[in-house]
């Protein structure tokens, strides 16, 4: 997750207000302690089939992905709550499996050369 974490270098961090491995999210920006409730499966499920207009999410090919779905409800809950409208632009989620890429720390990547340090031209 510290890898995924550096890559990704959210802006906003969601996180269970029970997250046990406090150290992999301290100092970080934008931290967002949610209730427990918005990672339940069943609320995730509940709220991405009334957002997409479904009975299930199989089609979507994420129903094998508790921890993603998981997520990804509340992430949903999390932009209802901010935006305060309807999101009709969010019409479909899609995984992203990390066995189909190859993650690299944040020093490896600065070594590859394939992303430069902030004001460090290729």
């Amino acid at each position: 997750m510290a890898a995924e974490l550096q890559r990704t270098n959210p802006a906003e961090l969601l996180y269970a207000e029970d997250f046990a491995e406090s150290s992999l999210i301290e100092g970080r920006r934008g931290l967002r302690r949610r209730p427990l409730w918005e990672f339940e499966i069943d609320t995730a499920r509940q709220q991405l089939n009334l957002q997409f207009g479904t009975r299930d999410l199989v089609g979507f090919g994420v129903e094998n992905a508790p921890r993603g779905l998981c997520a990804a409800g509340c992430l949903l809950q999390y932009v209802k709550d901010t935006q305060r409208t309807s999101l009709p632009h969010i019409r479909s989620i899609t995984m992203e499996r990390q066995q189909d890429s190859i993650i690299m720390d944040a020093a490896t990547r600065r070594q590859s050369g394939d992303h430069p340090e902030p004001g460090r031209r290729l």
